[in-house]
């Protein structure tokens, strides 16, 4: 992750400490939990109830709840995960239940982890205050941008670079795919930002295209979340010991459900964005589309994870701006918004540490070399 990312991530750190006057409810909650285990009364037990409801009330709007993929993959890479929003509390409760036998434990763990959180969001302070005194600043979309987000396993094209160039290659035939479709632009997408603790690749898209891609996206986690729970059904089934002739079609419809549900993805998008572009009717655009849907839930399946991100920030309309132009501007919001909620449909996605579809990688045609 480049500096600017992290800064970012820093930014949104220090903001909901700030904002949230997270230290003084993590202080409360600790001193009321311990005295509620040391002197156990009815006062000091509503006081631990009030204190820790206050607190998990304000994570509960913590910015780092919404982090993207990239964001969170950061977060875990710097064992910082348990010290935001949600993941917070869900620590805390972990820290309680494990040690409930233990009072005495559990009163010396939740204040080891309250004591690292705090000093987690100083070390974030300094660490922002540092960065921009070096005048290293945050990198947020800023209005009328929109990103499109790679996030490549490294081993997925063996760690060289010939690997590599052949999966770039593919990426940006599948994206200019996308970029035909919805906005008739059939240019190479332009890279906004490239990270490295994966191979996480950031490109600038037109707002069309963000939105062609991410309606493609939301419907594949779906397409994908639904075979996983077949499969597990069709796993506990096995364990039951029900034939393998009964089970056999089940395996067949996972097969097919995927091809299928590939298509009616094709064509959904089709109307939905080719006719902006009146690429309705083109049959070579619908293989290429179906190519390109092949390849997302491919490299899904891989454990490669895509992130749409429209702009964080909007300029405010002019004093003197037209109703009209008030209107457009708030509608750009709302857009924004509406993307940012279907591109959280990622999140939901569990670890993928092998593939479990049985998907061939999609046809190619030969690469020619300019030497």
């Amino acid at each position: 992750m480049n500096l600017e990312r992290f800064n970012s991530i820093m930014w949104d750190v220090v903001g909901d400490n700030e904002k949230l006057n997270l230290i003084p409810l993590l202080q409360a909650f600790h001193r009321t939990f311990s005295q509620n285990i040391t002197q156990p009364n009815q006062p000091n037990a509503d006081a631990f109830k009030k204190a820790d409801q206050a607190l998990k009330d304000v994570l509960k709007t913590s910015s780092c709840n919404s982090f993207s993929p990239s964001q969170k993959a950061f977060l875990d890479s710097i064992k910082a995960t348990d010290f935001v929003g949600d993941n917070l509390v869900l620590k805390l409760e972990h820290i309680i239940e494990t040690n409930i036998s233990m009072p005495g434990q559990a009163i010396t763990e939740v204040q080891k982890h309250v004591e690292n959180t705090i000093k987690f969001y100083n070390q974030a302070k300094i660490i922002k205050d540092t960065l921009e005194d070096m005048e290293i600043y945050c990198d947020f979309t800023r209005e009328n941008e929109y990103e499109v987000g790679i996030l490549f396993p490294s081993g997925l094209f063996n760690n060289n670079l010939d690997g590599l160039q052949k999966e770039i290659v593919k990426l940006n035939r599948h994206m200019k795919t996308f970029g035909l479709l919805a906005a008739n632009d059939a240019s190479s997408p332009t890279i906004r930002a490239v990270s490295n603790d994966s191979l996480d690749v950031f490109l600038n898209a037109l707002p069309d295209v963000a939105n062609c891609i991410v309606d493609a996206i939301k419907d594949i986690v779906l397409l994908y979340l639904a075979i996983l729970q077949i499969k597990k059904y069709r796993l506990e089934l096995k364990e039951k010991k029900v034939p393998a002739k009964v089970l056999a079609p089940i395996e067949t419809y996972e097969k097919e459900r995927v091809s299928e549900d590939l298509e009616k993805i094709a064509d959904k998008l089709i109307k939905d964005y080719g006719k902006k572009t009146e690429k309705t009717k083109d049959p070579e655009l619908r293989i290429a589309l179906l190519g390109a849907l092949n390849y997302l839930i491919k490299r899904l399946d891989q454990g490669v994870d895509f992130e749409v991100t429209p702009p964080a920030e909007f300029a405010e309309p002019k004093v003197d701006a037209s109703e009209k132009d008030v209107q457009e501007q708030q509608k750009k919001r709302e857009d924004a918004l509406r993307l940012r909620e279907r591109a959280a449909i990622i999140r939901e996605l569990p670890p993928r540490e092998k593939p479990i579809l049985c998907l061939t990688e999609p046809d190619e045609p030969e690469e020619k070399s300019k030497q």
